[in-house]
């Protein structure tokens, strides 16, 4: 059984529930619910997935909340938290949340960007540390900013989501991204997330070049540091290839690397027993 790192579930731009208008669009134009992707889970014998509440929905976690409830021991939530509001927050009672198991933040855009070095994360840095909550973060093109804080708060956990792809990146991009992840490798606080590659690529399923991507990410990282997910709403090839590629039978990882990759060091670092 696969744990899948990376999924979103989002519900309809209605006037009861509207999206705030700066955030981007979504992956598709029919929404995302969790019985769709339980379906999938079930299809692809996936066992369990991370919700990570989409950008478009701003900073909410409700429908999230709603799945962990209605479906119980299959999903747990990486919830946002909105760093443009520039007052900290107390995190202190963040886990009572049903199903919440920590952060996720982006700093995909250009607003977001300057967040890494100007001192706006700072705070959340500094209370996750202090409260053992692991952070889920995707900075594309900032590989590099992220050295010094992986090394200011060596006890909080980082999870790069896509290898820290960014959307523009193509199939000969891909090396040039992992080269710029190589010195977060002695950073033993962070955790690398294999997901979304394939959407990073024109290559079909079995992908043998993003093969060769992976095997790099994972021999560089470990496999107690490397965490596969799908952020299946965007995928271009069929969810259960993608988990299929990540079986131990299918030949890239061994027996080991599959359980770790697959699952064991996901729930590791999420404290999901």
């Amino acid at each position: 059984m696969l744990c899948d790192a990376q999924v979103h579930i989002w519900g309809a731009d209605t006037q009861a529930r509207p999206w705030p208008k700066v955030h981007g669009e979504p992956h598709r134009e029919v929404p995302y619910g969790a019985q769709e992707i339980i379906e999938e889970m079930d299809r692809a014998g996936v066992g369990r997935a991370v919700i990570v509440p989409p950008s478009w929905e701003g900073d909410r976690n409700d429908l999230a909340v709603k799945a962990v409830t209605d479906y119980p021991g299959r999903f747990c939530i990486m919830g946002r938290v909105n760093l443009g509001s520039a007052e900290p927050r107390d995190l202190s009672h963040w886990r009572d949340t049903p199903g919440m198991r920590g952060v996720r933040l982006t700093f995909h855009r250009p607003e977001m960007r300057r967040w890494l070095t100007d001192g706006s994360a700072s705070w959340l840095w500094e209370e996750t540390e202090r409260l053992g909550l692991p952070v889920m973060l995707l900075a594309p093109g900032q590989s590099a900013e992220l050295v010094p804080i992986a090394r200011r708060y060596p006890d909080l956990t980082l999870i790069i989501d896509h290898c820290n792809l960014s959307v523009e990146a193509v199939a000969h991009d891909i090396g040039l991204t992992i080269d710029s992840l190589m010195p977060l490798v002695d950073c033993e606080n962070v955790i690398m997330k294999i997901s979304a590659l394939p959407c990073y690529t024109e290559e079909a399923f079995p992908f043998q070049r993003l093969q060769g991507d992976i095997r790099r990410v994972i021999d560089a990282f470990g496999k107690d540091r490397c965490v596969w997910g799908s952020d299946i709403s965007r995928l271009p090839c069929d969810y259960r290839d993608w988990a299929t590629l990540f079986h131990e039978e299918f030949g890239l990882l061994s027996a080991d690397e599959a359980v770790a990759v697959g699952g064991a060091t996901l729930c590791r670092a999420l404290h999901w027993s």
